[in-house]
């Protein structure tokens, strides 16, 4: 990720953050599919959550200040 403009920390704090939040997120999800027993409605979810998460992670790093908005949600 150098040649983009991105150093180790902040590659680090974007690989953990989504370690993290895909953890939580399984878990949860996890347990409402258990529940209401809807796991296809839920994959629809996530997708749609993901597609999104996607769109909007290839947006801020065509920014000039990268650098603070990766701080900033982290």
């Amino acid at each position: 990720m150098c040649p983009f403009g991105y150093g180790n920390i902040e590659v680090g704090l974007c690989i953990g953050c989504f370690i993290i939040f895909g953890l939580i997120g399984c878990i949860v999800m996890g347990i409402i599919a258990d529940k209401t027993k809807k796991l296809e409605e839920l994959t629809k979810i996530l997708y749609s959550i993901g597609v999104i998460s996607l769109m909007c992670i290839g947006l801020v790093s065509r920014f000039e200040k990268k650098k603070q908005i990766i701080y900033s949600i982290v």
